[in-house]
C-alpha cells in the first residue's frame, strides 16, 4: 500500500537526516524508491535511488551501487516504454543504457556475473524498445550464453526465447522486402 507506505518512508528518510546517518539514510532512500516504484511514479523512484548510489559511493559500497544503479536503468527504460512522445522515449531510452553501462561495469569489477548478465539483457530489451533490433540481437546473444556459461537455465531459456522471437521478427522483415 504505496499511499501509506509512503509517508512513513519519508518521515524515516528525514528522521535519519536530522540524525547523519548515511548508511541509514541510503537504505531508508531505497525504501521510499521502492513505495514510489510500486505506486508507478518512476521518476519519483529515480531521484530517490540516485541520491542512494550517490551516499552509497560516498561510503564505498559497491555492490550497493551495482544494484541501485541498474534498477534507475531498469526505471529510465519503463519511463521510455511508457512514454507516447518518440523523441523522450529515445531521451529516456538513452539514459536507461546510460545507467546500464554504469551498472554493468561495476559488476565486472565486481565479478558478479550472473548481474552483469541480466544488466546485458536488459540492454537487449532497450534496444528492441527503441527499435535497434540488430544490436538487441547481439545483446541477447551475449546474456544467453553468459547464462548458459553460469548454468542459470531459466534465464537463458528465457533469453533464448526473446532472441528467437527477434530473429523470427528481423528474418520476416527481410523476406517482406
Amino acid at each position: 500500500k504505496p499511499e501509506e507506505a509512503i509517508p512513513l518512508h519519508d518521515k524515516s528518510v528525514k528522521l535519519a537526516r536530522q540524525l547523519f546517518d548515511k548508511p541509514s539514510l541510503a537504505a531508508r532512500l531505497g525504501n521510499l524508491g521502492n513505495s514510489y516504484v510500486v505506486k508507478g511514479d518512476y521518476a519519483k523512484a529515480t531521484q530517490h535511488f540516485i541520491e542512494a548510489v550517490a551516499l552509497y559511493e560516498e561510503l564505498g559500497r559497491k555492490p550497493e551501487v551495482a544494484l541501485r544503479t541498474g534498477i534507475i536503468g531498469n526505471l529510465y527504460a519503463e519511463m521510455g516504454r511508457n512514454e507516447s512522445k518518440d523523441e523522450l522515449a529515445f531521451k529516456l531510452f538513452h539514459q536507461a543504457l546510460d545507467y546500464y553501462g554504469r551498472a554493468m561495469k561495476l559488476m565486472q569489477e565486481l565479478g558478479d556475473k550472473a548481474s552483469e548478465a541480466e544488466v546485458i539483457r536488459s540492454i537487449g530489451h532497450v534496444l528492441m524498445d527503441a527499435g535497434q533490433l540488430e544490436d538487441a540481437a547481439e545483446y541477447l546473444n551475449v546474456a544467453q550464453q553468459m547464462f548458459e556459461a553460469l548454468g542459470l537455465k531459466k534465464q537463458a531459456a528465457r533469453s533464448r526465447q526473446t532472441l528467437q522471437r527477434l530473429i523470427e521478427y528481423l528474418e520476416q522483415q527481410t523476406s517482406q522486402k
